[in-house]
């Protein structure tokens, strides 16, 4: 167990420690073992997440990571996270990766606050660029401050810390009312143009049933008028022109919701590969991070 003043040394500085870790690692790779969703259970067969396939712990121990490896809890918890968030192919390397991206005998405490600050500033994937209120802008660029200075070796006060921490809440409980709020407003105008569109349809359908009927009674007067021939032609073209007006009704619908479905189906997509791109850039940075570490020595 580390203390608040004891530095942490990665893999305590043994170069074996590191390879046993990365070959244990591999053997749970090699046997399909990592599985996002799981920590480790071993009912006839073993599934691990990235901290359960080095810590073997069904009881958790992100904390472990200090005492067994000489790695900063913080790192242990960021590692699960991105994990968890990696489509599964990646999330499959990543522990691998992870490990052997830290150098022995390294000074992992500056990586945790320089990621954080990344996080919050980073002029394309910083969470500065969230949002457009300036309250919210604010309150990153002063979480994202005080983590570099961290890094840098500077002293936060217990009394700024609590400060930061305190705005920060304030900041995300008013981004999270506005976020809601305009969801609402979102959904509210989505079901008025639906509505609308709705209203539109039945107005037109109605419209048309009364051109139609109006045409099929022209049209039954004449055939009381004329011939029989012209009888039968007047109700066939009728009958086909209300025929055409569903088959173009019933079109129209079937655009109206594949447009919808369509519009849904991108909107979810954007969504997600935004969310995947985001963990891509964090794991890299984190990467870049740990292999840029200083010795501890």
């Amino acid at each position: 167990m580390t203390t608040a003043t004891a530095k942490l040394v990665a893999y305590h500085g043994d170069p074996d420690l590191k390879e046993r870790i990365l070959a244990q690692i591999a053997a749970h790779r090699a046997a399909d073992e990592i599985l996002q969703g799981t920590y480790y259970k071993h009912n006839g067969e073993v599934r691990v997440c990235a901290v359960g396939c080095v810590l073997h712990d069904p009881d958790g121990g992100h904390i472990r990571y200090e005492s067994e490896f000489g790695i900063p809890a913080q790192l242990a918890h960021l590692e699960d996270g991105l994990f968890e968030s990696m489509p599964l192919e990646a999330a499959k390397e990543w522990p691998h990766r992870f490990m052997a991206a830290i150098t022995v005998g390294a000074d992992l405490s500056t990586v945790w606050p320089r990621f954080a600050a990344w996080m919050m500033l980073d002029e394309q994937w910083g969470m500065v660029n969230l949002s457009q209120a300036e309250d919210v802008k604010a309150v990153c660029r002063h979480v994202g401050d005080a983590y570099a200075r961290i890094a840098n070796g500077d002293q936060i006060s217990d009394v700024e810390a609590a400060a930061i921490t305190d705005a920060a809440r304030e900041a995300w409980a008013a981004w999270a009312a506005r976020e809601a709020r305009e969801a609402r407003e979102a959904r509210a105008a989505r079901a008025a143009r639906e509505a609308r569109e709705a209203r539109e349809a039945r107005a037109a359908r109605a419209a048309a049933a009364r051109e139609a009927w109006a045409r099929e009674a022209w049209a039954a007067w004449e055939a009381r008028e004329a011939r029989e021939a012209r009888e039968a032609r007047a109700a066939r073209e009728a009958r086909a022109a209300r025929e055409a007006w569903e088959a173009r009704a019933a079109r129209a619908a079937r655009a109206a919701r594949a447009a919808r479905a369509a519009r849904a189906a991108r909107e979810a997509r954007a969504a997600r590969e935004a969310r995947e791109a985001f963990v891509a850039a964090s794991a890299d940075k984190l990467i870049e991070l740990l292999k840029a570490a200083p010795s501890a020595v």
